[in-house]
């Protein structure tokens, strides 16, 4: 499956925490010369759904692998996003700066083994024993990839672990997820900027704002409910210290969630800011600036919270040491 030794460049880049864009391009492209061809190649691989309730073909299979048997998603992919809102340690991720932007946006992405380009956190051996060392803190991505589904067994079928297509199999599964993208199935983003509020009048600027307050709010509950999820963890581990200050963090969200829908539905009074006359709707517009600087500052001490408490739980929960690698 893989090459000899890697190459001193490919070590090196993976040891990196920070890197640009065309840095991580580069990384990538070394990491994909280091794979061996593998038998059963599926060119549609990136098009099969992650979910089994999108899948085409999950009705095809009677049951779902064994993930602790298999791991080949763990070894196949490279590209695993991380977001912000993930409790993933950021010991674990790769920071990619954008193109032009020194100190703007940022991607994370979870880090891989030079050697045998799976998952720095994996352990075992793809089709025999898998193990994630961080699996109560894994990124969203990973867990939204679901046994079973199209995807699944497509790169299972890359390591002999499932029957490989036929050549009339693979022509009806081409026809199927062609006829899926012409009805629309991946146009999802198409036309977005054309639904942008006009910021040019006061209405435009009252919407973009409600849009920025229901963003943070969403945002706030989603590490809120990450944050609950790590505290279980820590709880059912009996890791008392760990636990008793991820409590505190899961206080101190909520608070802040607490003030944000209070802001929230203190300046909803009024559903349509376009039927406002000018002196009501700047009224208006300075207490949803006020609104949005608060949503925006409890998102960013949330989000630093989160990270933090994956950090906790990495380190209480004895996580390092599982991994083969020291970071």
């Amino acid at each position: 499956m893989i090459k000899q030794e890697a190459p001193l460049e490919l070590v090196q880049l993976t040891r990196r925490r920070g890197m640009s864009d065309s840095a991580f391009e580069r990384l990538m492209e070394l990491l994909a010369e280091r794979r061996e061809p593998l038998p059963g190649g599926d060119a549609l691989i990136g098009s099969y759904a992650e979910t089994v309730v999108e899948s085409l073909f999950a009705s095809e299979y009677p049951a779902a692998p064994d993930c602790l048997e298999c791991g080949a998603c763990c070894s196949y992919f490279h590209r695993i996003p991380v977001r912000l809102t993930d409790p993933t340690p950021r010991l674990l991720t790769w920071m990619v700066w954008e193109a032009g932007a020194v100190s703007g946006p940022k991607l994370l992405w979870l880090r891989r083994e030079p050697q045998a380009g799976h998952c720095v956190a994996f352990e075992g051996r793809v089709g025999e024993r898998a193990f994630c060392a961080v699996y109560e803190l894994r990124p969203d991505s990973c867990r939204a990839f679901e046994a079973g589904s199209d995807r699944c067994r497509a790169v299972r079928r890359l390591y002999g672990l499932e029957p490989r297509l036929s050549g009339p199999e693979q022509s009806r599964r081409a026809r199927f997820l062609a006829g899926r993208a012409d009805e629309g199935e991946y146009a999802g983003e198409a036309g977005l900027e054309d639904a942008a509020p006009a910021l040019s009048d006061e209405a435009g600027k009252l919407k973009f704002l409600r849009e920025l307050i229901d963003f943070s709010s969403e945002k706030l509950e989603i590490i809120l409910a990450e944050s609950k999820r790590v505290l279980e963890f820590l709880d059912a581990q009996g890791i008392i210290e760990g636990a008793a200050r991820c409590r505190r963090v899961v206080e101190a969200i909520e608070a802040d969630a607490k003030a944000v829908a209070a802001e929230h539905a203190r300046t909803s009074i009024w559903a349509n800011p376009e039927t406002l006359e000018p002196g009501p709707a700047e009224d208006l517009l300075r207490e949803r600036l006020k609104a949005g600087l608060v949503s925006h500052e409890a998102l960013e001490r949330a989000s630093k919270r989160l990270i933090d408490l994956g950090g906790v739980a990495f380190e209480a929960s004895g996580m390092r040491a599982r991994l083969k690698e020291p970071l």
